[in-house]
Parts: structure tokens; C-alpha cells; sequence
């Protein structure tokens, strides 16, 4: 999804940004909830067919063999093993990129979260001031699956400052 870019100057920014987040959650949390049924060509049917290694764990396979598949796409991605498949899961987060977020920027977000009393808040600090990262969730799921909005700073990625770039 490709949106033109949103300019805001007024009232309680933050809130108004956080709004404008939770519904751009809410129109891409069902493509991240509904399951792509898998189609394989004859071509991937044989492949599966002669498959001998989990292509996760590359461990030889048994009678356990199943097919494993992107739940976005539909494609096909390997023969795995029943256990490694069912343990490979996508998060259903979005990620909300900041870049110096956890010197500035999140204080502004963190005062307004009082406001969103039907969500759920997760912070991991460095303490009082600094945060590492925080999510917010609503508390009701949507075919059984939460999608949440995770923060984080790009700044922490950077292995040395922009200004020595």
C-alpha cells in the first residue's frame, strides 16, 4: 500500500498520529490475518515429492513430511517437517519506525497513550526517561489473532552516528 505522505499541524499531534496509525492497522491487519490457500504447480508437487532435507531445520525427513507455505502469498516454500512448520510463525506486528526515539520522540507518544483506553501498552526502558521499544494492541482479537503496532528506534541499528557517515 503506497499512501501520500500526511501533513498535521494543530491540536494534540501525537494523538492525532496515533489515530492515523490504528487505522492504517486496521486496514492492514486483515491481509495479515486471512490465510492464502496454498496452490502448488505439478513442477513444486514434484519437488515436495523428492525432497529428503526440512528446508528450516535441514534435518532428514521422515513420515512427518508436510508442505509449508507463505500465508501472505499462497507460494510454496519448501517440505518441512509437521513440528518445524507449525513452529514457524510470522508475528503479526507492524513496525513503527522512529529514528531517535528513544531520546525524544517517544515522550510525546507515551503522554497520550491514556487516551487509547481499549488497547494495551508493552514498554521495555531503559528507565524513567529513555525507552527501547514499546507496542500497543487493541484488546480485541480478530480471528482469534492480534495484530500490534510496534515501536522501534532505527537510531539503535546505526553502528556509528549520522554524523560521522
Amino acid at each position: 500500500m503506497l499512501k501520500p505522505i500526511t501533513v498535521y499541524r494543530g491540536p494534540d499531534v501525537a494523538t492525532h498520529f496515533i489515530n492515523n496509525l490504528i487505522k492504517e492497522k486496521d486496514q492492514i491487519t486483515p491481509m495479515l490475518t486471512t490465510i492464502m490457500p496454498m496452490n502448488l504447480s505439478p513442477e513444486e508437487e514434484e519437488q515436495f515429492n523428492s525432497e529428503t532435507r526440512c528446508y528450516l531445520c535441514k534435518h532428514l525427513l521422515e513420515n512427518d513430511k508436510v508442505r509449508d507455505h507463505c500465508h501472505l502469498s499462497g507460494r510454496y516454500r519448501g517440505a518441512a517437517h509437521n513440528y518445524c512448520n507449525l513452529k514457524y510463525k510470522m508475528r503479526k506486528m507492524i513496525p513503527v519506525v522512529f529514528h531517535n526515539l528513544k531520546n525524544y520522540d517517544a515522550h510525546h507518544i507515551i503522554k497520550c497513550l491514556g487516551n487509547f483506553k481499549d488497547h494495551e501498552f508493552n514498554i521495555l526502558a531503559n528507565n524513567m526517561e529513555k525507552y527501547i521499544t514499546f507496542s500497543m494492541r487493541k484488546n480485541i482479537k480478530e480471528n482469534n489473532v492480534t495484530v500490534s503496532l510496534q515501536f522501534i528506534d532505527s537510531f539503535q541499528f546505526l553502528p556509528t552516528s549520522l554524523q560521522k557517515s
